[in-house]
């Protein structure tokens, strides 16, 4: 059964019998809403998660091989600091891409990886990718350079 963080009837084995149903289909069936579907395929980060320690994209990771792992999500209490981060340096305009960057930017200040290796796998459509440095700073996540946050792509999913 996968524990969701902070949740105790968050439950997400609704489908994990099933070896073809995602995390993602799984945690939005539990309820779990603040995980988004943007692109299904794994490019834009919107439905980032951690699992078991490391960040993954629950549109590509396979329910069934979650286990008994914790998932961490944005409305997780882990997250709350990075939450409210963004919403100070207004970093939310659209606020799609935002769980996702929650999720990493928590991810980052537990692992101390640089800002732009947790955000490899988000895409922010709207510019709000800008803020996303300023909120680093306030979070204390090393900046590794000024490449830009927008990167895209990412291997999150295994």
């Amino acid at each position: 059964m996968t524990v969701v963080s902070g949740s105790t009837a968050g439950s997400a084995a609704a489908g994990a019998g099933r070896a073809c149903t995602t995390l993602l289909d799984d945690l939005r069936r539990a309820g779990r809403t603040e995980v988004k579907e943007a692109c299904g395929e794994g490019r834009c980060g919107a439905c980032a998660v951690v699992v078991g320690g490391e960040l993954r994209l629950a549109c590509l990771v396979l329910a069934a091989r979650v286990g008994d792992a914790e998932v961490v999500t944005s409305a997780s209490p882990e997250c709350t600091a990075a939450r409210e981060a963004l919403v100070a340096a207004g970093a939310i305009q659209c606020g799609y891409c935002i769980p996702g960057v929650a999720v990493a930017l928590t991810w980052a200040v537990a692992t101390g990886v640089p800002l732009d290796e947790a955000l490899s796998g988000t895409i922010c459509r709207c510019g709000c990718h800008v803020g996303f440095r300023e909120v680093a700073a306030v979070l204390g996540i090393d900046s590794a350079d000024d490449r830009g946050a927008n990167g895209g792509g990412g291997d999150r999913g295994r």
